[in-house]
């Protein structure tokens, strides 16, 4: 998700997710500064593993100090200590 965000993947992926921003009933709203995406509903088990779904929910999990940095390395190495901090 981090580098559909950037715009640094195909274009095929970033068409499966939308951001809340480009949302045209949201326009006023405080949501639509914010950089999460939309979840779509799901209708089955097999659709909650699809990246439509999943790339959002584990995106707009994380915390906006972690979203907010756009160097893929960086983002990456803060990643991995976000979780290992957040493990029992």
């Amino acid at each position: 998700m981090h580098s559909v965000h950037h715009g640094m993947c195909t274009v095929y992926l970033a068409d499966t997710v939308s951001a809340i921003a480009d949302n045209p009933t949201r326009p006023g709203l405080r949501s639509a500064d914010s950089m999460l995406y939309c979840l779509p509903r799901c209708r089955t088990s097999m659709g909650e593993c699809a990246f439509s779904l999943s790339g959002p929910l584990a995106w707009n999990a994380l915390p906006s100090t972690l979203r907010d940095i756009a160097d893929g390395t960086h983002f990456r190495k803060l990643l991995k200590t976000h979780f290992f901090n957040s493990l029992p």
